[in-house]
């Protein structure tokens, strides 16, 4: 699709290169996040929200709320 996403934020990414496309011939992004780590997802998903952390938004909220006290 061409569109230049380096730069743009989506939830805690920044995009800050362009990867080949997978083997759907998807556009893939690679990210920084907001805690340092990073990322790599599509397009599709940077902007419909699917992606919006390297994964630690999830974490967090999952050991904050106590989800994997149980699991140990």
């Amino acid at each position: 699709m061409g569109n230049d996403l380096i730069g743009k934020r989506f939830g805690q990414l920044t995009v800050i290169a362009r990867k080949p496309n997978n083997k759907w011939k998807e556009a893939v992004w690679e990210c920084i996040c907001d805690c340092g780590k990073t990322a790599t997802t599509t397009g599709k998903h940077l902007r419909s929200g699917h992606t919006a952390s390297c994964g630690c938004l999830r974490i967090n909220s999952m050991t904050k709320h106590g989800l994997y006290k149980n699991r140990l």
